[in-house]
C-alpha cells in the first residue's frame, strides 16, 4: 500500500511538473538531468519491477521532482521579471525616439525612407504611416538638391558623420531651413546598409551685409 501511494504521488509530481523538467530555457543542470533519467527509468519499469522498489527510493525521486518543480517556478518568475523590464526599457526607448525634438530618419542606399519618428514626419507634414518608401530627396528644395547629393557622396567616401544645412519642403509646399547630421551603417563587408539622419530646424540665415 505504501508503494502504491508513493507511485501515485510520483505520478502526480510528474504531472504537475508538466514535463517541464526536461528543459529550462535551453539550460539543464546536472541535478535536473539526473532526475530526468531517473524518471525515464521509472516510467519504463514494469509494474512488477516497481512493486519491488524500496519505498524510500521512490520517495527520493518524488523529492527530486518537487525540488526541480520549485526551481522551475523560481526560474519562470525571474524570466517574467526580466521580460517586464525589457518591455519597460523598450517603451522608454520608443517614447524617447518618437518624442525627440529632432527628426530621425533611416534611408536605404537609394535614399528612400525606411523609418521616421513622429517628429520627423511632423516636420515634413506627412503621416508617418505613408512616409515609408518615399524618397527623402523629394522633400528637399530643388535648388538644394546638389547640396544633398554632395553630402551623400562625402558620407560614402569618408564613412564618417557628415552634416549640412539645406531647405526642406513640407507636403503643403512650405519651406524651412534644416540642419542634417548623417551617418552610414555598413555590414561586415563594408557594404552600405542604410543612412541615418538627424534633422533639426534652424533659423533662416541672415543675408550678408
Amino acid at each position: 500500500m505504501a508503494t502504491k501511494a508513493a507511485n501515485e504521488e510520483l505520478e502526480q509530481g510528474i504531472h504537475e511538473s508538466g514535463g517541464k523538467s526536461k528543459k529550462s530555457n535551453g539550460v539543464r543542470t546536472k541535478r535536473g538531468t539526473d532526475t530526468d533519467k531517473k524518471v525515464a527509468e521509472f516510467i519504463n519499469k514494469s509494474p512488477s519491477a516497481i512493486r519491488k522498489m524500496p519505498p524510500r527510493s521512490i520517495q527520493y525521486l518524488i523529492e527530486d521532482l518537487q525540488i526541480q518543480k520549485t526551481d522551475l517556478e523560481i526560474h519562470n518568475r525571474k524570466l517574467h521579471s526580466t521580460q517586464m523590464n525589457l518591455r519597460e526599457q523598450a517603451a522608454k526607448y520608443s517614447d524617447l525616439y518618437d518624442n525627440s525634438p529632432a527628426g530621425y530618419f533611416s534611408m536605404d542606399e537609394k535614399g528612400f525612407i525606411l523609418e521616421a519618428n513622429i517628429t520627423g514626419a511632423t516636420m515634413l507634414g506627412v503621416e508617418r504611416g505613408i512616409l515609408k518608401g518615399r524618397p527623402f530627396s523629394g522633400f528637399i528644395a530643388r535648388e538644394d538638391q546638389e547640396i544633398f547629393s554632395l553630402h551623400c557622396k562625402e558620407l560614402l567616401e569618408t564613412k564618417t558623420k557628415q552634416s549640412c544645412a539645406l531647405r526642406l519642403v513640407k507636403q503643403n509646399g512650405l519651406r524651412f531651413h534644416a540642419y542634417l547630421e548623417c551617418i552610414v551603417l555598413l555590414d561586415e563587408k563594408e557594404k552600405l546598409i542604410q543612412f541615418r539622419a538627424v534633422v533639426s530646424h534652424i533659423l533662416e540665415p541672415r543675408p550678408a551685409k
